[in-house]
């Protein structure tokens, strides 16, 4: 995919890992017998399903956007010409099945977030939370989310911190609650790569 997207121009780069508020490993569900592209693919077991457990490695998102986009070389080159100009930019889609219950408070509070990405958009699962327990060794970290209602009031506060901030040196400007999956659908090949 890296090469059909770098035919085009564009500068993609993939993360083969569990985007995550700390390095290790994530455990994902199988829950719908591989069909409709894993849609049931999640971080908690569902009822009913077949929850059969895949490990994976995951990294702390906010280090490697760090590490790997903030420094990068910017192209000179901007996409289009005349008046539709568009300058480079860093954007983000997030789908990480109750993960950014605990992901977004780090790239917040690191200031990756506003250092680093322009704009952010992604879905949300207040039914995929799944409680996370502080860290044995520091007492830090942890989330006792039951899914639903206090799941969905924690992000909307949490993007209303956001969204209050006051000051113009961040550079994400805006995230978005964004769940189109139509594009598997859509009988649109990637370009080929010759």
């Amino acid at each position: 995919m890296q090469d059909a997207y770098t035919k085009l121009g564009w500068r993609y780069h993939p993360i083969i890992a569990g985007a995550s508020d700390q390095d290790g490993n994530m455990t994902f569900y199988h829950q719908d017998h591989g069909n409709n592209n894993e849609w049931g693919f999640s971080t908690v077991t569902s009822g009913g399903r077949e929850n059969d457990a895949v490990t994976v490695p995951a990294i702390r998102l906010s280090s490697w956007l760090k590490e790997h986009i903030k420094g990068r070389n910017i192209p000179e080159k901007a996409f289009l010409a005349g008046k539709n100009r568009i300058s480079p930019a860093v954007v983000m889609k997030f789908d990480i099945e109750g993960s950014e219950y605990s992901l977004f408070p780090d790239l917040m509070f690191t200031g990756t977030l506003c250092s680093v990405v322009d704009y952010a958009f992604g879905e949300y699962h207040p039914w995929r939370v799944q409680q996370t327990l502080p860290d044995k060794e520091t007492g830090r970290g942890g989330l006792n989310l039951s899914p639903g209602r206090k799941a969905k009031l924690y992000w909307e506060n949490l993007m209303l911190a956001f969204s209050s901030l006051r000051n113009d040196d961040c550079k994400t400007k805006k995230i978005d609650h964004l769940d189109d999956e139509s594009y598997h659908m859509d009988g649109v090949p990637l370009p080929e790569v010759k």
